[in-house]
């Protein structure tokens, strides 16, 4: 069985296995034997649930396939899944279909359609009209891509509306096909991940353009109070399994200062670049904020954390006759903090000149929806914390979203590729991104609104006020791991002897020489921390190695994803034993 494993995932297999138990001249060292057996049971165990999901990839239908383009979705097949979900007679069928691509002038990353369709044996409900997305043809091995798909996939079929606190059109269908080809994809054939949602066509919904904004107040006001709904739902809510926190797993190797350090390092050439120099002023703080992450990291951090749509804006979002709105996307799901959604929201998706007049009445409209829901109260939230986690949370948009859609698109206009490629190689959303973030004639855009929120704010002086009041202090990395009492250690989960142990030093070198052309530490605290994590389980080990790394986004390599996706299954499985 050890063998079979090992042949099925040989990579796999030896990224998991500590060094010292590899055959030498074809034979296993002494002691070997136990290490394989965890190590091949955590795989075995990995491979079984891969195998329970992609068999019941179609919600526990065995036999419907997962399309991959607007061309599988044929009369036969939406026979098949119309009859599987009840949306047709036993003996009813599909007998025409046309289709037409929706979304491409949006910047929409996933193929969707429109369908039409005409049926026999149709019930009272059965829709003869929706939309279906599939997973994206580019990047869809990128660990981003391969996340939203899960998160969409889970919200859509994990909650009602009611449950899960948030409209959205009605899914008719779901279907997914993840399972381990996240981190074994080459072993299992190249299978790449599938995805289709099949959900309600809102035809007769009004709709706005995020470039064009909304300047109307009977629309805005629905859907702060729709925000505050849903936050109020998932309010100080254990972490989700499917999607990030900031607490628990990749979360929080993300959620750090050198990160987010990092990564604003090396997006002020491309934002000094930006046409029209719109964050002028704000390049003036950025001296500051460098100093300052910690200060800013260790306030972003604090909860409570709710669950976030995390991409509110009006290309997402549909609004009813009726006074509601409903939601799209839910592939960029995380927990964080409230504020974040509305910040986003209100600083980009509106002019600055309605924004600076509307923004505070607008705020504590969806502080008062907010305290009417479950778990919230005026002396645990009050106003004023309200509007100050909205400041905060503006920042916290530039240094996310604005600073990563800088650095992509500073890349692609050095390389003449994407938004910034010749017009006729350009798609439709390709130029529809670049129009969202520069704007048009007649309206600034994503980067123009930000930077004018920005100032307005003084989110410089809140910094400022911030760093006075508490001081900055460095984050504690041992914080983040879960404590185990284990041989060797405390029992409050700290190791109680500062000596390397061999696996460490093992493990340490495997991340090192995996993670090719990085720099390697932000200083010698954060390595002595890693070397220093003796008792600690191979996959705490692994997280700790990977959290104190000094990286950079969008270079994260096939090692370091590698890293992380083994991380992921192997922390289900058991300890690996220590080494002395």
């Amino acid at each position: 069985m050890l063998r079979a494993v090992h042949k099925c995932v040989p990579s796999w297999f030896e990224r998991c296995r500590p060094s010292g138990c590899e055959p030498v001249d074809g034979n296993d060292p002494p002691g070997s034997d136990e290490v394989d057996a965890q190590v091949a049971a955590a795989v075995a165990e990995s491979l079984a649930a891969y195998q329970r999901q992609s068999g019941k990839s179609t919600q526990g239908h065995l036999r419907l396939s997962v399309p991959e383009c607007v061309q599988d979705v044929t009369p036969e097949w939406l026979t098949a899944a119309m009859r599987i979900k009840g949306l047709l007679e036993p003996d009813g069928e599909v007998v025409a279909v046309q289709w037409a691509r929706i979304g491409e002038g949006l910047g929409m990353m996933a193929e969707c359609a429109l369908v039409t369709i005409e049926v026999k044996g149709a019930k009272p409900d059965t829709p003869r009209q929706f939309v279906v997305k599939f997973a994206p043809k580019k990047n869809v091995w990128d660990v981003h891509v391969r996340i939203g798909l899960r998160n969409e996939f889970h919200f859509y079929t994990d909650f009602t509306v009611k449950s899960g606190g948030l409209p959205h059109p009605v899914c008719y269908l779901a279907l997914s096909e993840h399972g381990l080809t996240e981190s074994l994809g080459e072993a299992l054939g190249g299978q790449k991940p599938g995805f289709f949602l099949m959900i309600e066509y809102l035809g007769n919904a009004t709709t706005f353009s995020r470039v064009g904004a909304c300047a109307e107040m009977q629309r805005l006001r629905p859907l702060m109070a729709t925000l505050a709904t849903f936050h109020a739902r998932w309010w100080d809510h254990a972490p989700l399994e499917w999607t990030c926190h900031p607490e628990v797993g990749l979360g929080s190797v993300l959620f750090r200062s050198p990160y987010y350090a990092s990564v604003l390092k090396e997006a002020i050439p491309a934002l000094e670049a930006w046409p029209g120099n719109p964050y002028k002023a704000v390049l003036a703080w950025c001296p500051m904020l460098l100093k300052r992450m910690h200060t800013i990291v260790a306030h972003l951090r604090e909860g409570p954390y709710t669950l976030l749509h995390n991409d509110v804006h009006l290309d997402n979002i549909f609004f009813t006759d009726t006074g509601g709105c409903s939601f799209i996307d839910m592939s960029n799901m995380i927990f964080g903090n409230s504020l974040q959604d509305v910040a986003f929201f209100l600083s980009t998706n509106l002019t600055p000149g309605f924004r600076r007049a509307h923004e505070r009445q607008l705020v504590g409209y969806y502080h008062r929806c907010l305290l009417a829901g479950r778990g919230v109260t005026e002396e645990t939230f009050s106003f004023e914390q309200c509007w100050t986690e909205y400041r905060w949370q503006t920042l916290h948009v530039f240094l996310t979203f604005a600073v990563f859609t800088a650095r992509r698109f500073d890349e692609q206009r050095r390389t003449q590729t994407g938004s910034y490629s010749t017009p006729s190689a350009r798609t439709p959303g390709e130029a529809a991104q670049l129009r969202v973030y520069q704007g048009d004639k007649m309206n600034s855009g994503f980067d123009g609104r930000l930077a004018a929120a920005l100032v307005d704010l003084k989110c410089n002086e809140l910094i400022e006020e911030e760093d006075a009041r508490k001081g900055a202090h460095p984050l504690d990395l041992t914080r983040w791991i879960s404590p185990r009492s284990t041989p060797g250690t405390s029992t409050s989960g700290t190791p109680s002897s500062v000596k390397p142990q061999p696996e460490d030093r093992d493990l340490l070198n495997m991340v090192k020489q995996g993670l090719n052309g990085f720099s390697g530490w932000k200083d010698d605290a954060d390595e002595a921390a890693a070397r220093f994590a003796g008792g600690r389980t191979l996959a705490e080990r692994a997280m700790l190695l990977t959290s104190a790394l000094h990286f950079r986004p969008y270079e994260v390599g096939a090692q370091k994803r590698s890293l992380i996706n083994a991380y992921k299954d192997v922390n289900h499985g058991p300890r690996s034993p220590r080494r002395v």
